[in-house]
């Protein structure tokens, strides 16, 4: 029978890069901003797991999954920590399924690569591709630099609100009756309009032209409460859109507020 050589630094350093490219994929699709030492520690974690894992002796298919869900969840408790069991699950299926997605993606790229000999020995020519696209994949995201902040006004039945936004390629929420591009606020960055608004829903204001927008995310989709506002300026552009108002912010990153592109000045 023969015998397979696993070199454990090797192993740990290919998984310590999948898992890094995990949590930045991670950070990408939910416009996360988060300490590159906690995601590094994260990486670390799950590389770890990852490597003791294939050391030890396989224990089957069920046990094999609840592990790596376990794993999951440890990197998601490390790298963006435990915002109530709501967030931790979210964050932990985030990474599972991205890490699964890496992966599925990365072997079946190999599985296309022809042997390439070398006095080394043997290796698939997809390695260089996967090179080549990492490469040129981390010259595209520095080329696009951070993600655009703009400064919204925000002016509704006598309430008045500015806050920083950012433009996200992937927002395409609109007010469902005319059609307008919606702005998502943090409720906690516009303490009046919210409450405002609460008290509009409940019957003990007017003023507001109220809407409920449907808005679609990783997470699945939602309606939030909004309004067609009065005035709204994005940097010193006057411009028409309605304004939703959500309460699970977290997502929005560093910015109170994310607008679709074609309002971004």
């Amino acid at each position: 029978m023969s015998k397979l050589t696993v070199y454990a630094d090797a192993l740990f350093l290919v998984n310590l890069s999948m898992d890094i490219l995990t949590l930045a994929a991670v950070c990408a699709v939910t416009h996360r901003k988060a300490r590159r030492g906690r995601l590094i520690a994260a990486a670390v974690f799950g590389a770890l797991c990852a490597t003791v894992s294939v050391l030890l002796p396989d224990p089957g298919p069920l046990l094999r999954s609840a592990a790596g869900i376990l794993t999951a969840c440890g990197m998601a408790a490390a790298g963006f920590g435990i915002r109530g069991t709501r967030g931790l699950l979210r964050d932990t299926v985030m990474i599972w399924g991205a890490g699964a997605l890496l992966g599925g993606v990365m072997t079946a790229l190999f599985s296309l690569g022809t042997p390439v000999f070398s006095s080394g020995g043997s290796f698939p020519a997809a390695y260089l591709v996967c090179a080549a696209l990492s490469f040129l994949w981390t010259r595209i995201r520095r080329s696009e630099g951070d993600a655009k902040q703009v400064r919204i006004l925000i002016e509704a039945a006598g309430e008045r609100a500015e806050v920083t936004g950012l433009c996200d390629t992937g927002s395409s929420a609109r007010e469902p009756i005319g059609g307008l591009p919606a702005i998502l606020v943090k409720r906690r960055a516009v303490p009046g309009l919210s409450s405002l608004l609460d008290r509009t829903l409940a019957g003990e204001a007017t003023g507001m032209r109220l809407r409920m927008i449907p808005v679609k995310g990783v997470g699945g989709d939602r309606l939030l409460p909004g309004f067609l506002p009065d005035r709204v300026l994005v940097g010193s552009v006057g411009t028409e859109a309605a304004v939703a108002l959500d309460g699970e912010g977290e997502r929005y990153g560093e910015g109170d507020a994310l607008l679709p592109c074609v309002l971004c000045p």
